[in-house]
């Protein structure tokens, strides 16, 4: 079985590591799909660090932390991936939700 398509999850700009690993990925002929980050969302300014802190706590949470992920799993489906590579680390229950998609 040949894979065309490949999610990479992880910050995607030049120079990234989700970034090489796409650009790899294209010279083997497979197509890359950027599906995002783990954080859906920059914040700047003085709420930035407490924002931050807090979505770092619920991310770890046991049965709701998934859900800040979820966006990951729907741009897969969406996208119609074979397979993901992640550079990030994703909470277990959305790493279950993959392998169950």
């Amino acid at each position: 079985m040949r894979v065309e398509t490949v999610g990479v999850i992880g910050p995607a700009a030049e120079d990234d590591l989700a970034w090489h690993v796409a650009q790899g990925l294209r010279e083997l002929g497979v197509a890359p799909v950027a599906l995002g980050g783990v954080a859906a969302h920059r914040w700047s300014g003085r709420a930035a660090r407490p924002i931050g802190l807090a979505f770092g706590i619920v991310r770890q949470h046991p049965t709701l932390g998934w859900r800040t992920e979820q966006h990951l799993l729907d741009a897969a489906l969406r996208a119609k991936v074979e397979v993901v590579i992640t550079v990030q680390n994703l909470h277990p229950e959305t790493v279950r939700r993959f392998a169950t998609a």
